[in-house]
């Protein structure tokens, strides 16, 4: 993807005078660990291959698929099918009944957070995990060991596509809560532009989605997906 950058550093130090991926820091930030940084070169050999520019990509979040009856059934009271679901959908390998679970489970806010605190513990504390229907709770630990069991996630940018690839089958008024977890994924791994065009087309489908509107706003602030390790010590 064609990008301008022009940044500076100094005594390990560094800050961006020109920025277009909205991601970079204008104040003076410690440079990264190498162990920080994304190895582009495996990512090459694995497959990766970049778009010819941001329209490319814009096009690929544009697509959507049918509404048929299917996507309005309820989503199952048992925690462990809704996690099995998400999981098989974020690695790639979900048929078409848990890639409606999952995306239903995404769209439905109490499930929403009861699945991100099983994919992100330490960003939605599962002390504060329940919905309306039962305390989940006591369900995690289960779920953690059918986890360690079971192939771990894929890294990334391949978690990426498999939510990008399924975008043609997911009817465009359920596209907004997928469209902000792509670019919830680009903006924690310093993918700005790509975090800006998903959040562009989710606020198409639905203008006051709340998490993709902070999502914009924390991107053209450059506010660091992570805090320093100073203020979350």
């Amino acid at each position: 993807m064609p990008i301008s950058h022009q940044t500076i550093t100094d005594s390990g130090q560094w800050r961006a005078v020109k920025c277009s991926c909205g991601g970079c820091p204008r104040d003076w930030t410690p440079l990264p660990r190498p162990e920080e940084v994304p190895a582009i070169t495996e990512e090459i050999l694995e497959g990766a291959v970049p778009l010819s520019g941001r329209n490319a990509l814009r096009e690929l979040l544009q697509r959507s698929g049918p509404q048929t009856a299917d996507w309005e059934q309820q989503i199952p009271r048992a925690l462990g099918t809704v996690a099995a679901s998400v999981l098989a959908w974020l690695r790639g390998g979900c048929d078409d009944a848990q890639l409606i679970i999952a995306v239903r489970a995404m769209r439905d806010k109490a499930w929403r957070d009861v699945v991100m605190s099983l994919l992100a513990p330490e960003a939605f504390p599962r002390h504060e995990a329940s919905n309306e229907h039962f305390d989940c709770r006591p369900h995690f630990a289960r779920i953690d060991a059918q986890l360690h069991h079971g192939p771990p996630l894929p890294g990334y940018r391949q978690m990426q596509w498999s939510m990008i690839d399924t975008l043609p089958a997911i009817p465009r008024h359920h596209q907004a809560p997928v469209l902000t977890l792509i670019a919830a994924n680009s903006w924690g791994h310093g993918g700005g532009a790509d975090a800006t065009l998903a959040c562009e087309q989710a606020l198409l489908r639905e203008p006051d989605y709340t998490m993709a509107r902070l999502i914009t706003a924390a991107v053209t602030n450059a506010v660091p997906a992570r805090p320093p390790e100073w203020l979350s010590a």
